[in-house]
């Protein structure tokens, strides 16, 4: 009896009509928030001027839509609209980008961007204006290939803590309202351009502190002023065409542990107020025309190694 019911089990089931395989319906793709959306659309446009290196473009073709995941792109959540955002670039020295590379029309696109690290890369031109990127608060380009007058596209982003520009081809002076425009900076690096032209007395309202002019072609004396800059950790103007006397006062610094004005046109005493500082650990003064004839804090102190003249 029991071999009959299996029977016409059997023979039901090969007469059933043939049931498709029912495959999951895939997940609907998930719409970018606009930022992204409009992030991603510059980001494509950049990338078709960028000839190298090849990894980096094979990263951001397989990447697709997806610009959190391209190679350089960093993203998290703005805090002020709680969607996902393009928060930082950091092309660092290995990335070496090359091909018809402008900051204008890609830099100034990303309005979310808090950070962008491009050292070491292939920017020509200039630095675009920068005043609709209210969250911008570190931007290093140096040892590109930029040029012309100081970029004032670099003024619009106030809320910087740290610029650096250095070993670029920039020529020209250096505007007062750089050392005024960025109340929250800590560190200004615009060595070894080709800037030129005499230091404005704004530069003791610099409110950083590090801050590196050297190597330019800066000419006339460091102002008095400087001393009145109550934060500077280190100062390095070495390597320029300055004269006249080092200002007294640099010794009111309190936190002052660099001062490096080698390879310049100074003259006149080594002051001994600055020779008196508790702070300092390094006073380079070698390269000028300074007299060797120094005071009794003065020879202390290059008795110690710390004054080099």
């Amino acid at each position: 009896m029991l071999s009959l019911v299996l029977s016409g089990l059997v023979a039901l089931a090969q007469g059933a009509p043939h049931q498709p395989k029912i495959e999951p319906s895939p997940a609907p793709a998930v719409p970018l928030d606009a930022g992204l959306a409009r992030d991603l659309a510059t980001a494509q446009i950049f990338a078709k001027h960028v000839t190298s290196p090849k990894d980096v473009l094979a990263n951001w073709t397989a990447s697709g839509n997806n610009l959190c995941e391209w190679s350089g792109f960093y993203c998290t959540i703005n805090p002020d609209t709680n969607q996902n955002a393009l928060a930082s670039i950091d092309f660092a020295a290995n990335y070496s980008l090359k091909g018809n590379l402008k900051l204008a029309g890609f830099l100034d696109k990303f309005l979310d961007l808090a950070l962008f690290h491009a050292n070491s890369n292939g920017f020509t031109g200039d630095i675009p204006d920068l005043s609709a990127l209210h969250y911008l608060y570190e931007l290093d380009l140096s040892n590109n290939k930029l040029s012309g007058p100081f970029p004032r596209g670099a003024l619009t982003a106030n809320q910087l803590t740290f610029l650096d520009i250095r070993y670029n081809a920039f020529t020209g002076p250096i505007p007062a309202e750089v050392f005024t425009t960025f109340p929250q900076i800590e560190a200004l690096f615009l060595n070894n351009n080709k800037f030129s032209g005499e230091l404005p007395n704004s530069i003791g309202a610099f409110p950083g502190l590090y801050l590196s002019l050297a190597n330019n072609k800066l000419t006339g004396s460091i102002p008095s002023t400087l001393a009145n800059a109550a934060s500077l950790n280190e100062v390095l103007f070495l390597g320029n065409k300055l004269t006249g006397t080092i200002p007294q006062g640099l010794g009111s610094l309190a936190n002052l542990t660099i001062f490096d004005v080698t390879d310049n046109n100074l003259t006149g005493p080594v002051p001994e107020d600055l020779c008196a500082s508790k702070s300092l650990t390094t006073l380079a003064l070698k390269g000028n025309k300074l007299d060797k004839n120094l005071g009794p804090k003065c020879a202390q102190l290059k008795k110690a190694g710390v004054l080099k003249i």
